[in-house]
């Protein structure tokens, strides 16, 4: 008895769950845009991590500079640098 009940109740909950009308040109648009979507987020994180890595590269070539100018002209800084090229 409890399981007829159980069925009855398990095929009046299934029935009762309606199903949304598709149409294949809107899914497929909703798929493109999301796949559009996704590969703005990806790109727009490539061009960040570009963007650091490249940051933090000129840095150190700067660094690199600026103890070469020391060592070879005994000139301190860029400024330095600057101030004599007026002269």
């Amino acid at each position: 008895m409890v399981l007829c009940e159980f069925l009855l109740i398990s095929l009046i909950a299934m029935k009762t769950h309606a199903v949304e009308p598709s149409c294949p040109k809107y899914d497929l648009e909703d798929r493109v845009w999301e796949r559009v979507i996704k590969q703005e987020i990806k790109i727009s994180n490539t061009l960040k991590e570009f963007q650091e890595n490249l940051n933090s590269k000129i840095m150190d070539e700067l660094t690199k500079l600026k103890g070469m100018l020391y060592i070879f002209f005994n000139i301190p800084s860029f400024t330095t640098v600057i101030h004599l090229s007026r002269y």
